[in-house]
């Protein structure tokens, strides 16, 4: 069984789970959209195109032509 931490009830702890549960860190982190600049959250339609942080420092770390 897998289980994301963020959905165990309040007052439920790992112990009250089966010891085969699988534990899942389920987070979503900010990410950006460049023009306009702009932070894009998790629950916004645009979340799954904007860029991540690690895109954005590929990005800025390339040599401008």
């Amino acid at each position: 069984m897998k289980i994301k931490i963020s959905e165990i009830p309040e007052g439920k702890t790992f112990e009250d789970y089966p010891e085969d549960t699988e534990f899942v860190l389920d987070e979503n982190f900010p990410r950006y959209i460049l023009e306009p600049f702009r932070i894009v959250f998790p629950k916004d339609k645009e979340y799954d195109s904007a860029l991540t942080r690690e895109e954005i420092m590929k990005i800025s770390q390339k040599p401008s032509e």
